[in-house]
């Protein structure tokens, strides 16, 4: 083992954690709707575009606006 490993392990569990945490904090607010925001936060995390398609009213600039402005407040990633 490195003398850098530990940290990388403890940054990555500390990143782990604050994504499950927004996750959770989505998944509360926007109920039935784990699919879109599962989706939406792998785009984020693999630095890909996304397009969310649904009718009006299911939530999907909501879940976009709240999402990045908890990114934006906490330095998530």
């Amino acid at each position: 083992m490195t003398a850098t490993q530990p940290k990388t392990d403890q940054t990555s569990q500390t990143l782990q954690k604050r994504f499950d945490k927004l996750r959770d904090e989505l998944n509360a607010k926007f109920l039935e709707r784990e699919n879109m925001i599962d989706g939406v936060l792998a785009c984020l995390l693999s630095r890909h575009h996304g397009c969310l398609f649904g009718p009006p009213g299911v939530a999907k600039s909501a879940i976009i606006r709240l999402g990045g402005r908890n990114i934006q407040q906490r330095s998530v990633f």
